[in-house]
């Protein structure tokens, strides 16, 4: 497999020369599952460390992998994972509030994201292909995480609306 590998790691390098882009997000490459992967996610996002390809404990990220049988049909798929989302120390996130929450917010820029459906259960909020251009595809990638920078700022915004409240200020309000 791994011949996408390389492709991928090109988008990131590009991605992470990039000054315009959202310096928070965190670009990791590798193999993982049988498919050749990319992540993008935030410290804020996960209690895992952010250079491993896998979230042991959870958290939200996207992702653009490609599978043998992707590769067969020129096909790369991607989406955002949300898993173990009550794992995550700093926010209070209950039942299926922040995937709806999501979803409703998504639908402002669904338009912009290639083969998309948001017809799954709350792990992968939302889910998409393109096809795979030999030619392009490190270009094609990069594209997709530009775009996912706006996606972020929603991502960003619901969580802020979920912080725990800090022990000091429970505190002093008692």
């Amino acid at each position: 497999m791994r011949r996408f590998g390389k492709l991928l790691s090109e988008a990131r390098k590009r991605y992470e020369r990039d000054r315009s882009r959202d310096p928070a997000l965190v670009c990791a490459d590798g193999f993982h599952m049988d498919c050749d992967v990319l992540k993008l996610r935030k410290a804020s996002w996960t209690n895992d460390a952010l250079t491993k390809i896998s979230n042991p404990t959870g958290g939200i990220f996207f992702a653009i992998w490609i599978s043998d049988e992707g590769a067969r049909i020129a096909r790369a798929n991607y989406n955002i994972h949300a898993y173990r989302l009550r794992n995550l120390k700093a926010y209070r996130i209950a039942g299926n509030d922040f995937c709806d929450d999501f979803r409703t917010a998504f639908k402002k820029v669904r338009t912009f994201w290639p083969n998309v459906s948001t017809d799954f259960g709350c792990l992968t909020l939302m889910e998409g292909w393109f096809e795979i251009d030999q030619k392009t595809f490190p270009r094609d990638v990069l594209a997709l995480m530009h775009q996912f920078d706006d996606v972020a700022a929603i991502i960003d915004n619901l969580l802020q609306q979920r912080i725990k409240p800090s022990k000091s200020r429970n505190a002093r309000a008692g």
